[in-house]
C-alpha cells in the first residue's frame, strides 16, 4: 500500500499533440518538488519468488516514452515491513534527491534487448541523507551522513560511515557480560566501481569490480581484568565470507592512508601500540563457488608504519574453499627502535625496554589453519638491554630489581646475530583461542617467535627445532 503526496509538479516541452493523435510521449523535463511517500509491504511466512524486470515493457496500446530528465528534489520516504509474526519494522529516508537522464520506452528499447540500460534511462542518480541504526545488541551505534547511487556510472558511496559504542568501557562490560574487544571505527568515504546493479536488483548475487575505502581509523580497546569471554567460537575470515547469505564477489579491495590504534589494560593504564599509513590491496574475495572453481586463493598485501616509524609488509593468502581455513602469510619490519614499543609493553608486563635497535624481523612463510599456525622468524637487533620490574613491594626492592635484571640480560642476546656472525632463529608455534578473531591469531603468532628468538621455547617449538637439526646434519 502506497500513500503519496505531491505538493508541486512541473511538466516542461510537452508534445501533447505527439501524445493524443501518435501515442508518443514526448517531454523535455518533470520536476516533482517536495513530495512524501509512505509505503507498507505485507508479507507472509509463504514467500513468493518472483523475478524483478530490469526494464520496462513496450506496450503498443500505450504507446512509447521519451524524456529527457526527470528531478526529484528533497522527497521523504517512510517505509514499513509487516512480517507475519513479527515486529513492524520501520525505516525512513530523509533529503531524498532523484535524478533520471533519458527515459526512452519504444520497441526498439525495452525489456530482453542487448544492451538496454537499467530501467530504460541512460542514468538514475539517487541521493539520500543519511541516519543513524541501533545494531541489535544495542551496545553499537551504526551511522553515515550520506549514500549516493548512480546507475549510468554504475556507482556507489558512502560518506562519513561510523560506528560508535553507546557506553562508557565500564558500562560496556558490564551490559555485555564478558571480556572483548570495543570498537570505534570512522571512514569518511567508501566507494563502490563498476557495482552490477542487474545481478544486485534481481538478488541473484552482487559483483563489484573495485572498492575504495580511504582514510579510515580504527580503534580496538580490551580490558583483560574483566572476567569471562564469549564462550561462542570466532570464525577466521573465510568462514565469515562464506555465512555472507548472497553470493558475492569483489574483484579488487584498495584500503588507503588507514589507521588502527590497540589498547590492552591489565593494570591501572592500558597499554597501547599503533600503525599509520596503512595500504593495502585485497584481490578475490568472493563465496561465489562458480568464481572460486576458476580460482580459489584470495590474496591481501600491505603495508604501513610501526608506531609512525618502522615500516611493515604483509603478504597474505587466503584458500577460499579449503574448510580448514588455510592460510599463509609473511611478512616483515625494518628500522624500529625498541624503546618505541615500551607504551604498549611496560603496561602489560614488568619490563621495560632500555635501549635496542631492530634492524629487520623477517617472517619468511606461516602456514596457518583454523587451529595451529607454524613457521619461521628471524630477528635482526642489536644492542639490547632490559630492565624488570618483578618487585613490587617491599625494602631494597630497587637492589632487588637490578639483580634480577642483570641476571635475565646474561641470558638475553644482546645482538642477533651474536659477535661471531650467528643467527638465532625463531620458531612461530600457536595453537589457536577459537574465542578471538584472525589478527589475534596472527599477533599471538608472532609473538610465540619472538619469545622463541630470544630463547624461550615452548615444548612444540623445542621439538621443531630438535627436527630441523638433524634434517641439517
Amino acid at each position: 500500500m502506497i500513500r503519496a503526496r505531491i505538493p508541486r509538479l512541473s511538466i516542461k516541452d510537452f508534445y501533447f499533440d505527439k501524445a493524443l493523435f501518435e501515442r508518443k510521449w514526448i517531454i523535455g523535463s518533470i520536476v516533482v518538488s517536495d513530495p512524501e511517500a509512505d509505503i507498507s509491504i505485507y508479507s507472509s511466512k509463504q514467500k513468493q519468488k518472483g523475478k524483478i524486470p530490469l526494464a520496462f515493457s513496450y506496450k503498443e496500446a500505450t504507446g512509447s516514452f521519451s524524456i529527457d530528465s526527470i528531478l526529484i528534489k528533497n522527497a521523504k520516504a517512510k517505509l514499513h515491513l509487516h512480517e507475519e509474526g513479527k515486529n513492524e519494522k520501520n525505516y525512513s529516508l530523509d533529503e531524498l534527491q532523484v535524478s533520471v537522464i533519458r527515459f526512452l520506452l519504444d520497441s526498439m528499447n525495452r525489456e530482453g534487448i542487448a544492451g538496454m540500460p537499467l530501467f530504460n534511462a541512460a542514468d538514475i542518480s539517487l541521493s539520500a541523507k543519511g541516519r543513524n541504526f541501533l545494531l541489535n545488541d544495542s551496545l553499537y551505534t551504526l551511522g553515515f551522513t550520506k549514500v549516493k547511487l548512480s546507475t549510468g556510472k554504475k556507482n556507489l558511496s558512502v560518506d562519513s560511515l561510523l560506528l560508535v559504542p553507546n557506553y562508557p568501557r565500564d558500562e560496556f562490560y558490564k551490559k555485555l557480560g564478558y571480556q572483548t574487544d570495543i570498537f570505534t571505527v570512522s571512514v569518511p568515504a567508501i566507494v563502490f566501481l563498476n557495482l552490477d546493479m542487474g545481478t544486485l536488483i534481481s538478488g541473484k548475487s552482487l559483483h563489484v569490480k573495485t572498492v575504495i575505502i580511504n582514510d579510515a581509523h580504527i580503534e580496538a580497546y580490551r580490558d583483560k581484568r574483566v572476567r569471562g569471554i564469549n564462550p561462542g567460537k570466532r570464525y577466521l575470515l573465510q568462514s565469515q565470507i562464506r555465512k555472507i547469505p548472497i553470493p558475492l564477489t569483489i574483484d579488487t579491495i584498495r584500503f588507503n592512508n588507514g589507521y588502527a590504534l590497540y589498547e590492552e589494560q591489565t593494570g591501572e593504564k592500558p597499554g597501547h601500540i599503533f600503525f599509520d599509513r596503512m595500504n593495502s590491496v585485497a584481490v578475490n574475495l568472493s563465496n561465489d563457488t562458480a568464481v572460486l572453481k576458476n580460482h580459489h586463493i584470495m590474496s591481501l598485501d600491505g603495508t604501513s608504519r610501526l608506531m609512525g616509524k618502522g615500516r611493515l609488509t604483509g603478504h597474505y593468502r587466503f584458500d577460499m574453499m579449503n574448510p580448514r581455513d588455510s592460510v599463509w602469510w609473511n611478512g616483515t619490519v625494518d628500522s624500529v627502535d625498541l624503546k618505541d614499543i615500551n607504551p604498549m609493553l611496560t603496561r602489560l608486563m614488568p619490563v621495560h625496554i632500555a635501549h635496542g635497535f631492530l634492524d629487520k624481523a623477517d617472517i619468511s612463510l606461516v602456514s596457518a589453519n583454523d587451529a595451529t599456525a607454524v613457521g619461521n622468524i628471524d630477528l635482526y637487533y642489536r644492542n639490547l638491554y632490559v630492565e624488570l620490574s618483578l618487585i613490587k613491594e617491599g625494602s631494597f626492592k630497587k637492589i632487588k630489581n637490578e639483580l634480577i635484571t642483570d641476571i635475565a640480560n646474561m641470558f638475553l642476546p644482546d645482538d642477533n646475530p651474536d659477535y661471531s656472525g650467528k643467527l638465532k632463529n625463531g620458531i612461530i608455534y600457536f595453537d589457536r583461542d577459537t574465542t578471538k578473531g584472525f589478527f589475534n591469531y596472527v599477533w599471538k603468532s608472532t609473538l610465540s617467535g619472538l619469545k622463541s628468538s630470544v630463547g624461550y621455547n615452548s615444548q612444540e617449538q623445542s621439538q621443531i627445532k630438535k627436527s630441523m637439526k638433524r634434517k641439517a646434519k
